[in-house]
């Protein structure tokens, strides 16, 4: 079973991508994913000659960055080396091989602690339809903090579980983050006083958070809801700074509850000046549920539905799970999986028949294990 299937790393000659394949690197470990290493020259007027050694150039270096991945583990396809307009020879491939994410660089930082965009990472970022990991700073977070801003839109959901699979598989601290909403044109409010940061207005976000929190198979994940009031990307980019994030999860329609979404411009603007690395979620989620077991083998479907049920997928889970237990109804460890799956999705009923199953089968193999001679079951 594969969550993330296919990274895409589109990958420079100098020591820029040098903090992009270890990005790319530590994901495909984490996710057993594929890479796929892509060089763009950027010429496609160029003359032969003068082509044809930049060619052989990207090919040993991505040579060498291929043997680095395969001896770290990681599956690597054959490198690309294709000529044209950067950001479009990138968007193209990402949908010929239907990639699940682009690992990126993200720029650099220029004077004052303010961040530039590559013009590359920006086009592809701001067109095109598939998530993006905008790469930041020199290593690697170890048991990253990870900070996700939410709505309550369903279009947020996503993003949500998205930043769920990232904070349980790198095992790090996810914080989910409700901005409420000024108003700004209620003149009542603003003669009375009224702020953003009222604690009767942070409570009924608070409440409205714990909900939403409430839909998702929390298993294994820190998870720490936070309000803050204020919706402008000041508020944002202050705690990003102030909490130390390895990892921004965020949207590419906005962010913000409360009335108001605060809209495309505003990511851009977090985007932007983002102390840490950015994932960006665009249109289909980067991921998606790969099964590979065989539907005639009752132990690799119980083992799927265990993976699935550690991913936080406890719905997908009891599919494969059911599956195991109509190939093999003696197997009493995926009985014990199905009960676990139903007791997260609360359905208590469904859970204690299976748990009842699991007890049924344990007093029946040992009184199968006693017949055959074994040492009887102790009281």
């Amino acid at each position: 079973m594969r969550l993330l299937e296919r990274i895409l790393v589109p990958v420079g000659l100098g020591q820029e991508s040098q903090r992009v394949v270890l990005h790319a690197t530590r994901l495909a470990q984490a996710f057993r994913a594929e890479v796929v290493l892509l060089h763009v020259i950027p010429a496609p007027r160029m003359a032969r000659p003068a082509l044809g050694g930049l060619r052989r150039d990207a090919a040993e270096r991505l040579a060498e960055i291929r043997a680095r991945l395969a001896a770290d583990g990681v599956a690597v396809a054959e490198p690309l080396i294709e000529a044209g307009v950067p950001h479009e020879v990138i968007a193209a491939r990402a949908r010929r091989l239907d990639v699940n994410l682009m690992v990126i660089g993200a720029g650099q930082r220029l004077r004052w602690g303010r961040m530039r965009l590559g013009a590359t990472a920006e086009r592809i970022a701001s067109r095109g339809t598939r998530a993006v990991w905008l790469v930041r700073g020199d290593h690697w977070p170890v048991a990253p903090k990870i900070v996700c801003p939410i709505t309550f839109l369903h279009a947020s959901r996503r993003v949500l579980q998205s930043a769920l699979h990232v904070t349980r598989c790198l095992k790090g601290q996810l914080e989910a983050v409700a901005l409420a909403a000024r108003p700004r044109y209620n003149l009542l409010a603003r003669l009375a006083g009224w702020r953003p940061d009222e604690p009767p207005l942070l409570r009924r976000m608070e409440a409205r958070l714990g909900e939403l929190l409430g839909g998702f198979d929390l298993h294994n994940v820190p998870v720490a809801p936070t309000v803050l009031g204020g919706q402008d990307p000041d508020t944002l980019l202050q705690m990003l700074h102030g909490t130390n994030a390895g990892l921004l999860v965020i949207g590419a329609t906005g962010f913000g509850v409360g009335g108001v979404v605060a809209g495309r411009r505003s990511v851009w603007r977090v985007v932007h000046a983002a102390p840490c690395s950015v994932l960006l979620i665009r249109g289909e989620a980067p991921f998606r549920v790969r099964l590979e077991a065989s539907e005639e083998d009752a132990d690799q479907l119980y083992r799927e539905g265990e993976e699935l049920l550690r991913h936080g997928l406890p719905e997908q889970a009891i599919r494969q799970l059911q599956r195991s237990v109509a190939r093999d109804p003696m197997k009493v460890a995926a009985w014990g999986g199905l009960a676990l799956a139903y007791e997260r999705l609360g359905q208590a009923d469904r859970a204690e028949e299976a748990w009842q199953q699991v007890w049924q089968l344990r007093e029946r193999l040992w009184e199968l294990h006693a017949d055959a001679g074994g040492q009887p079951r102790p009281d």
